[in-house]
């Protein structure tokens, strides 16, 4: 299966968080549990955010990460990125608040920073 779509926007192939070697450059995130309800991905999204540095904002120091644990429910969690370019940091908080509008909803508890 290649990256996930959400928007119109791809992401990449969702990988696990522990140990995973992050992009250094700007883009939007997403933050994934194990769901198997979901279709085609069995990813539940719990989390969108953006980063000029999607490697050093995406860790156990993140502001929401016991959150995301939580979610978790003590299986993994996992991260797909979209690579935003050049896109500026309004723009890329403007999609982000978009994503989260479009796919999450208070079942979900999904938010975006």
């Amino acid at each position: 299966m290649s990256g996930m779509i959400y928007k119109d926007r791809e992401f990449s192939e969702p990988v696990v968080l522990q140990g995973a070697t992050l992009s250094t450059k700007q883009g939007i995130y997403a933050i994934l549990v194990p769901d198997m309800s979901f279709y085609p991905w069995p990813y539940r999204v719990v989390f969108f955010g953006e980063a000029d540095n999607v490697a050093k904002q995406v860790t156990p120091k993140h502001a929401q990460y016991n959150e995301w644990v939580g979610a978790a429910a003590g299986t993994d969690i996992f991260v797909a990125v979209h690579n935003t370019g050049r896109m500026t940091a309004k723009k890329r908080q403007a999609a982000a608040d978009e994503l989260v509008s479009a796919f999450c909803n208070e079942a979900m508890s999904c938010s975006a920073v």
